[in-house]
C-alpha cells in the first residue's frame, strides 16, 4: 500500500481502539509494522453532558485518554510491538493522569518506567502538540512521556502551523535541540523518507 501510516478515530460508538473486537485490526496493522495516528470525535457516551458546551473543549482529550488506556489495560503495546501510535492533542488529559493510572510510579518520572506497568506502555505512545502547546500540556507531556516522543502536529485544517511553532517556544519549556526533535528529528525516525523531503 505505500502508506506512511494510517489514521483512525479514538472510538467507535462505545468501542475504543484496545478492545478485543479490533484484535484482527491491530494484528493486520502489527503485521505492517504501522504507524497508528488517531484523532477523537465526538465520543457517543458523553454529548450534551453540559448543554451549550460542544464536545472538543473537554471530550475530546478525554476521549483519547480513554483510547490510550483502552490500550494500556489490554496490553496492546506489548502484544503488538511493531505498532507505533500517534496520539492527537498530547495525549488529551494522559499526562495530567498517570498518578491515577500508575501512581506508584507516578512521582519516579526522571527514571525508566518498570517492565509491565501502565507508565512504561504510556510512553511507546507517541503525541502531537495540536492544540496543546501551552505551558501546562507541555510541561506534564515532557515530563511524563519524555522529549523523544513528542512530534509537531498543527490539528490541521484547524491549526494553523505558525502558531503552533510561535506556540512551542513562547511556552518557554524546551531549549532548541528539543525543539528541533520536536519539529522534524523524531518524525524522521519514524518515517525515514522525510528525511530527504
Amino acid at each position: 500500500m505505500k502508506a506512511d501510516g494510517f489514521g483512525i478515530t479514538t472510538s467507535w460508538g462505545l468501542k475504543y481502539l484496545g478492545d478485543p473486537m479490533f484484535n484482527p485490526v491491530l494484528e493486520e496493522l502489527n503485521r505492517r509494522k504501522a504507524i497508528v495516528y488517531s484523532h477523537p470525535g465526538e465520543p457517543a457516551c458523553c454529548l450534551n453532558l453540559i448543554p451549550g458546551l460542544p464536545p472538543n473543549p473537554i471530550e475530546y482529550g478525554t476521549d483519547t485518554t480513554r483510547m490510550a488506556m483502552s490500550l494500556v489495560v489490554n496490553k496492546v503495546p506489548s502484544r503488538f510491538p511493531n505498532i507505533r501510535f500517534i496520539l492527537s492533542h498530547a495525549g488529551g488529559t494522559t499526562p495530567f493522569l498517570i498518578g491515577r493510572f500508575d501512581g506508584k510510579n507516578s512521582h519516579k518520572l526522571d527514571q525508566p518506567a518498570p517492565a509491565g506497568s501502565p507508565l512504561e506502555a504510556l510512553r511507546t505512545f507517541y503525541y502531537d502538540t495540536a492544540a496543546t502547546f501551552n505551558p501546562a500540556a507541555m510541561y506534564a507531556t515532557k515530563k511524563v512521556m519524555g522529549i523523544d516522543r513528542i512530534l509537531f502536529g498543527t490539528d490541521y485544517p484547524y491549526g494553523e502551523t505558525t502558531e503552533v511553532v510561535q506556540g512551542l517556544v513562547d511556552c518557554e519549556i524546551f531549549n532548541e535541540a528539543e525543539l528541533n526533535k520536536i519539529y522534524r528529528d523524531t518524525a524522521i525516525k519514524l518515517v525515514p523518507r522525510l528525511a530527504n523531503a
